[in-house]
This record gives structure tokens, sequence and C-alpha cells, in this order.
């Protein structure tokens, strides 16, 4: 994760906004990549439509148990796995090393299947900074594990970015990723590779789609997609079924009535 100050702008095209600034009231815009970025992890991560879709879909920095960085990571992966039941999310916790890296914050690391986190000491002094830069390189360690990844990286830092919403850990993100002027330090600085504007449209877009579901299928399409991956794509025969279940089980749901035949085809029947 990269680092940007008031006093620093990158090479990158897409405008850097310093820490502490404003945007005009109203709606800000966002970046014009996001909403795609959102389309291409939402329908894979969080699976068919829920319920009780928002309930416990934001990660509280209160509902992190007290520990180490390690503790706090774990708890990320922890709550991921649940928001995000398409992805295959790690469950073994990455090292951390608190070290200094050049140009950069927070980085991911992989070497012969093991992950590391490395985190600049300049930030690791700061708990809640700390705590965001891990939240977007946890990110890259669940993105990673999936096989998602886009070929560009300043693109596929934005993609990481967006991640953080999608996995409902933007809230505590936001909590860190901007230092406040202060009488020892006047000069504040923030991480992330989008907008102040961006991030905040992001969970609040993140929040409407996961209410409104209009990214995901519905639990029944789920179902019948896998009931007919089971009948090797034959639609006549599984519209026979179901219309035969329908006349003999008219109490149950179109849910049951699938999940049966389902759990028929685990039992070998």
């Amino acid at each position: 994760m990269k680092r940007f100050s008031p006093w620093f702008r990158s090479s990158r095209t897409d405008e850097v906004r310093s820490a502490g600034e404003a945007w005009i009231s109203g709606e800000p815009a966002i970046g014009p990549d996001l909403p795609r970025k959102l389309e291409r992890l939402v329908p894979r991560s969080w699976g068919p439509r829920q319920s009780d879709p928002t309930a416990g879909f934001v990660l509280d920095k209160r509902q992190v148990p007290s520990g180490g960085l390690e503790v706090f990571v774990a708890a990320l992966l922890k709550h991921a796995r649940r928001v995000a039941p398409g992805l295959d999310v790690p469950f073994m916790t990455p090292r951390i090393e608190i070290t200094a890296i050049e140009g950069a914050c927070g980085l991911f690391t992989e070497r012969d299947g093991w992950v590391e986190f490395v985190v600049n000491p300049e930030s690791a002094v700061n708990s809640a900074m700390a705590r965001a830069i891990l939240c977007h390189e946890v990110c890259h360690h669940i993105l990673a594990a999936n096989g998602i990844r886009l070929p560009d990286r300043s693109d596929n830092e934005r993609l990481t970015d967006v991640a953080m919403f999608v996995f409902g850990i933007g809230a505590i993100f936001l909590d860190g990723f901007q230092t406040k002027p202060t009488t020892f330090n006047p000069r504040p600085y923030r991480v992330g590779y989008l907008s102040v504007a961006d991030y905040h449209v992001l969970a609040r877009e993140a929040f409407r789609l996961r209410a409104s579901g209009e990214l995901q299928t519905g639990i029944d399409e789920d179902l019948r997609g896998r009931l007919l991956n089971r009948l090797a794509g034959n639609r006549m025969a599984m519209e026979r079924y179901l219309a035969n279940a329908r006349a003999r089980f008219p109490a149950r749901t179109e849910s049951e009535r699938i999940r049966a035949r389902l759990d028929d085809f685990d039992r070998g029947r």
C-alpha cells in the first residue's frame, strides 16, 4: 500500500487528494472504474441474496478482540469468511513484520506458499493507521488466494481498496487511513489509492448493494443452478422433477424442494 502525503503527488493519472481535504457539499463523483470493480467482486464474493443481508455486514472496531496485530488480522479474515462465502478466505493468519519499506507503508508478500504482511515502523506507531494498512493487505491476501488480480498494478491496487468495502472491513480502514495535524506533526498524511470522496461513496454504495441484492442471484436461482449441474444440464429433467415435487409437497417452499433433491444426490440416491 502506498502512502500519500500533502507534499507528495504520485505519477498516476488519477487525482490524489491530501489528508483532510473536503469536497463541496452534495454527492461527490466516484472514480469511473469503481462501479465496474464492485460489479466484478460482489456477485462472486457474496453469493446469493440473504434474508437479512446487512446484519453484521460492516465490522465495527469494537467487535475486534483485543490483542496484537495478528489477532486483528485473524478477526478480519473471520469476518470476510462470513460476509463473502463465495470466496476461499484463508484460515491461516499471515506473519506480520514491522520493518522499513522503501516507498510504501505496507506490503503483502508470498514466498514458497508463506504469506507475510510488512508494515513500515513509521505507520505502525499509530495503531489505527496500522490497522487501516492491514485491512488493505488482508484484501490482497484474499484476492490472491482466489486468483483475482488485474494486470495493471495501479488498477489492481484500486480493486484491492474496493474489496475492503465488499468484505465489510472498510469502516475500520476509514477509522485510521488518515492522520490529523498536531502541534508535533503539522503535516498529516494518509494511505490508500483512492480519493477521500471515493472511499466514502464506496462505503455507502457497498451497503446499498448489500441491502438491495441487485448484483446477486436469488437463493432459488442459485439452488436451481446447482441442481441443473447435478443433472448434467438437462433442463427438461429438472423441470419434471420440480413439477412432481410441487405436486407431492405443496406446503414446502421451492428452495426446500430443491435442497431435498440436492441432499438426495449427496447421499447417492
